[in-house]
């Protein structure tokens, strides 16, 4: 069998630590959204902006290791190799931690657990949230770990059987599909939980974010940076105006409700490929050395297991409070400084045991999934370039 040399660099992305520091960003807008109480988070909801930036972070890189993967099938690699080490290594990186705390949760009886488990197990929590109406006590984030593992499913079997010349098409179309979903939703008035969490929704963000994987990958493998300085042009000069008159939109009358609840996420998405594609080529200067300071990168490094934890920390805390022992503790914690200084540190406290004592341990077993075959002695290999370690 003739193998791609590119195929021996399992992983195939490039390093690029600054992204670890976009992934703390969104994950610290999310924690403090929950954990503050402010009447203007209303208005300039971070907890909107970091599940945004998320969802086109997954579309960038997710796209970008499939795309890389259409160039190991191009060299003679079979499909069906491909899917299956794919989805070894996304299963390692999201199952454990999430069923192991899905499972302590529902024992312990942490609010939201317990009653709609199956729904929790199946990945469907965004389905449940449109079908009840409401958040579930402290599963109400889980909603977008729904959406992408929905995601995960259908997006490796797209990106790698379209044909090359109906890709770009493809995913622009997709891309439409989100505001064309929740304009029909507003004028049909169906339910508001609906149109927020279901996966056709965020569509445009994980599709904007394939966009720019295809652009970047185009600029590397024949030098044409047109299509992607005009993706970055859009990004800044179309996507932070827009993101402006979306968000101020929320203080006009209700009956103009429409324009945030249709723009939000494109707006959002056009300014974050910017930030995106820039953070992965490398930030200079000041802003630099912002990205690459090493308290915001371990955040993003454990920012998994901090979304996952963060809300069931609040429903601990609370519950403690309960206790007759903590009782008398109760008001200091109710002072909004006190109370998000407390959840951040049980947060990352959770987060970080957790990286160190089971996720790390579970992503070692990647290695029995590499993106990549063996390579006997002698096999005769082509292709010289190869990007470095994955992501």
């Amino acid at each position: 069998m003739r193998v791609d040399i590119a195929a021996e660099r399992a992983g195939a992305l490039p390093k690029m630590p600054q992204l670890d520091a976009l992934r703390a960003f969104a994950v610290l807008g999310v924690m403090y959204q929950h954990f503050a109480d402010n009447g203007w988070l209303r208005y300039v909801p971070p907890g909107r902006f970091g599940v945004q930036l998320f969802f086109v972070l997954s579309g960038f890189l997710i796209t970008a290791i499939l795309l890389v993967a259409r160039e190991r099938i191009a060299c003679g690699e079979n499909h069906a190799f491909e899917l299956r080490q794919f989805y070894a290594r996304r299963f390692l990186r999201i199952f454990p931690l999430y069923y192991a705390v899905l499972l302590a949760c529902a024992v312990i009886g942490i609010p939201g657990f317990r009653d709609p488990l199956v729904w929790h197990l199946t990945y469907m929590t965004n389905v449940q949230n449109a079908i009840t109406g409401r958040w579930a006590g402290a599963t109400a984030h889980l909603w977008t770990l729904s959406v992408e593992e929905q995601f995960y499913l259908v997006w490796p079997w797209l990106i790698l059987f379209v044909r090359e010349r109906w890709l770009l098409p493809t995913i622009a179309a997709v891309a439409v599909t989100g505001p064309l979903f929740r304009a029909m939703f507003i004028v049909f008035d169906w339910s508001k939980m609906a149109l927020y969490t279901l996966t056709p929704s965020s569509l445009v963000a994980f599709a904007f974010g394939a966009l720019l994987a295809v652009a970047r990958q185009r600029e590397q493998k024949t030098a044409d940076r047109h299509f992607r300085r005009r993706l970055a042009r859009l990004g800044l000069f179309v996507g932070v105006p827009t993101v402006v008159v979306t968000f101020w939109s929320l203080t006009w009358p209700s009956k103009y409700f429409w324009v945030f609840s249709v723009g939000a996420d494109p707006s959002l998405s056009l300014l974050f490929i910017w930030v995106i594609g820039r953070a992965a080529d490398g930030f200079g200067g000041n802003t630099r050395r912002v990205l690459t300071w090493r308290p915001l990168l371990y955040t993003g490094k454990i920012s998994y297991g901090l979304y996952l934890f963060h809300l069931i920390m609040v429903a601990v805390l609370t519950q403690a409070l309960d206790w007759p022992i903590l009782h008398s503790f109760k008001p200091l914690f109710n002072w909004q400084p006190v109370r998000i200084l407390a959840l951040s540190a049980m947060t990352f406290a959770a987060a970080s045991a957790s990286w160190f004592f089971y996720e790390r341990p579970c992503l070692n077993l990647k290695r029995f999934f590499p993106y990549t075959r063996r390579v006997p002695p002698g096999v005769e290999r082509f292709v010289t370039a190869a990007p470095a370690s994955e992501t």
